[in-house]
């Protein structure tokens, strides 16, 4: 096929990844209201599965079809695109007062933290490459999803047993979640997972199309994989979490407007060992480059601000949005730039 062919199939795979990631959000957040699931759970965990699940197959896809550069640049490139949309939101759709100065729970700024470590250890890895494997994967994929496991039973504990609260919390309701649409909360249980499934389903091979594609016109483009799956992919895949975000945002439930892109952040280390998995040509570390290490770092700063900014609490805006969320967009708006000169 031509290139305006591919493009086309390309446009039409984030077209399908918009409209059922956010069908899956909906249905999460139902789930979670059927099942008494936890608020920071359904943000922090099954929101963030859900609607990581374009950026998930997506890796796959990239390294099974043996472009791991497309599929690690993908998972470390989406962490500081998907945390900038939380100053795209803050921008545009917070009145009154910045973003983080809305949040009254600390619990974010553990998961931050863990992030960072994550992010952390990725650095490590490109530093001393793959140091052995089992069974064909790679030691560091697998030390990666082991700390995963941690950092979810860690929070599980933490999560209803803050040590401290902020003194000045704001007035209006935080605590919402999620609205279902009232035809949603109407159907049965049955039918309920039915439409979850099938939302799954449409994602999954949406976001198949998408790694297919990239690397098709990655190939006939003559740009690099690296900058591509940092790039086009990353926000192509992101779409479900902006507008899981947006949905939280627009009822005031900041803290899982948060908890959803810090968890979907977290997640997508872990995925580095299902992609070792799909990848049989060696390792996925091994894959690490430049422009990955570059957005490893560029992670690490607009995580670190925002934690910055949820324990200093500036409620004042600046130019529409809060401090922190102004110094993230210019971060990651250097990180492209910087980008496009090491890919």
């Amino acid at each position: 096929m031509n290139f305006a062919s591919n493009i086309a199939f390309f446009v039409f795979g984030v077209i399908a990844i918009w409209i059922s990631g956010t069908k899956l959000a909906i249905y999460a957040d139902e789930i979670g209201e059927r099942t008494k699931i936890s608020k920071a759970f359904i943000g922090g965990f099954l929101l963030a599965f859900t609607t990581s699940l374009p950026e998930i197959i997506t890796t796959i896809t990239a390294s099974a079809l043996d472009n791991p550069k497309l599929a690690v640049n993908n998972l470390i490139g989406g962490i500081p695109l998907q945390t900038c949309m939380l100053a795209v939101v803050d921008l545009f759709f917070v009145k009154g007062a910045s973003l983080s100065y809305l949040i009254p729970t600390v619990s974010l700024v553990l998961t931050g933290i863990f992030l960072i470590i994550q992010l952390g250890f990725i650095v490590f890895a490109y530093s001393f490459g793959e140091i052995t494997s089992i069974f064909g994967v790679g030691i560091w994929p697998i030390v990666f999803f082991i700390f995963y496991i941690v950092m979810l039973k860690a929070l599980h504990s933490h999560q209803n047993n803050e040590k401290w609260t902020p003194v000045d919390i704001p007035s209006k309701e935080l605590s919402k979640k999620l609205p279902s649409l009232k035809k949603i909360a109407k159907i049965s249980n049955r039918r309920l997972g039915m439409c979850f499934f099938i939302a799954c389903i449409i994602v999954l091979i949406a976001g198949w199309d998408v790694a297919y594609f990239a690397d098709i016109l990655s190939f006939q483009s003559g740009i690099s994989s690296s900058f591509v799956g940092a790039t086009f992919v990353a926000l192509a895949t992101s779409l479900p979490e902006l507008s899981t975000t947006y949905g939280a945002i627009k009822i005031k439930a900041y803290t899982m407007a948060f908890a959803n892109i810090f968890g979907s952040n977290t997640l997508m280390i872990a995925v580095f060992l299902i992609a070792d998995i799909a990848y049989r040509k060696g390792s996925i570390i091994t894959s690490l480059d430049k422009p990955a290490l570059l957005m490893t770092g560029s992670g690490i700063i607009v995580t670190c601000i925002y934690l910055w900014g949820i324990l200093a609490r500036q409620k004042k805006k600046i130019f529409m949005m809060g401090f922190d969320s102004l110094i993230v967009l210019a971060v990651y708006i250097s990180s492209l730039v910087l980008l496009i000169f090491v890919s």
